[in-house]
């Protein structure tokens, strides 16, 4: 069962690591990871930031448009994901997917039997 991480991630932090992975990486590798990273997260796109302004830093617009133009991409697309997450909020899909969260963060589990109560209790509320 996948994990949710409770652990904040703050701007500072992002950015630092961010700061590190191009030190770290290299330009040429820290563009690897952005371009090839299959589950963006802050600390991914932080690191975009942070070529692209490497980038522009030393005159390289063709490099830092290449990276731009693919973390847009992606952050159009989280975007979405996160409209659509919130769009189910109040319906029975999103119930359970706020019970699993919850379940997540606490260690425990949603059972069949939780979620047919979870799911049928927001059918309820919801009914017209």
């Amino acid at each position: 069962m996948p994990t949710l991480d409770t652990d904040p991630i703050t701007l500072k932090d992002a950015w630092a690591t961010a700061r590190a992975n191009l030190a770290r990486m290299g330009t040429a590798g820290a563009e690897h990871y952005v371009m090839t990273e299959h589950r963006p997260s802050a600390n991914h796109t932080a690191t975009a930031v942070a070529l692209i302004r490497h980038y522009d830093a030393i005159g390289d617009t063709a490099g830092a448009n290449r990276v731009a133009s693919e973390i847009s991409a992606r952050l159009t697309e989280s975007g979405q994901a996160t409209a659509a997450a919130d769009i189910s909020r109040l319906t029975p899909e999103g119930a359970l997917l706020t019970a699993q969260r919850v379940a997540q963060r606490t260690g425990a589990s949603v059972t069949p039997e939780i979620a047919e109560t979870v799911t049928t209790a927001a059918r309820e509320a919801t009914a017209t």
